[in-house]
């Protein structure tokens, strides 16, 4: 994973990202990481498809997939397959994944289990 959260400097030039991007192979399978119900699928122009589930206040964000397994209204478990990650030449891909309390970022890589 790379934990690359908030602020960054690349090249003289500041831009923010709201989460991380995790590494993984393209198609692998992408699993909420707690219970909780889908508020939004949708597609982005360069981010596939994402999918958006909202955790009492708090709400998790699954970007750069390739399929989604669920539909605005369902409910899911805490590591529930809900996609699969976006397809690469390489074989390689990255998730994009936010947590928000309200319109608060998290920095998920406090959250996020350690392998």
């Amino acid at each position: 994973m790379q934990a690359i959260f908030g602020l960054i400097k690349n090249n003289g030039i500041f831009t923010i990202n709201n989460g991380v991007e995790i590494g993984s192979t393209s198609g692998a399978k992408v699993r909420s990481v707690f219970d909780g119900k889908v508020s939004k699928v949708l597609i982005i122009d360069g981010g596939g498809k994402v999918v958006i589930i909202n955790h009492g206040t708090y709400r998790t964000v699954y970007a750069n997939l390739e399929s989604a397994n669920v539909k605005e209204g369902d409910k899911v478990t805490a590591k529930q397959t809900i996609g699969t990650l976006n397809s690469s030449d390489d074989g390689l891909t990255e998730l994009h994944f936010e947590i928000r309390f309200g319109k608060e970022r998290q920095n998920p890589t406090d959250w996020l289990k350690k392998k």
